[in-house]
């Protein structure tokens, strides 16, 4: 999913705080938070099966920039004016 430019991520945060990752290292990543929380579901049907009750995780998303380069300074300061405008939205404006 693309807004403004960002592209966000989706992903699965473990009871133990980490983000779900596959054995070879690689974190598991989603295009869309429906498919996030098919894999949530997917994960607690087989922690339910291995016989761990209330086995939770937690739908989590990461704001991804777009990729600027070293010498592109009117895309950085582009860049700098969106997050800024996006913190604001966040927090109200507060700091």
């Amino acid at each position: 999913m693309t807004t403004d430019a960002f592209t966000v991520r989706w992903a699965i945060r473990l009871p133990n705080g980490k983000v779900a990752g596959a054995v070879t290292g690689g974190l598991y990543m989603w295009a869309s938070r429906e498919e996030a929380e098919r894999a949530l579901g997917y994960f607690e049907i087989h922690a339910e099966k291995l016989g761990v009750t209330g086995w939770r995780g937690e739908i989590v998303r990461q704001l991804c920039t777009p990729w600027v380069g070293d010498c592109d300074d009117v895309r950085a300061a582009e860049f700098v004016e969106e997050l800024t405008a996006w913190l604001e939205e966040q927090t109200g404006g507060q700091p």
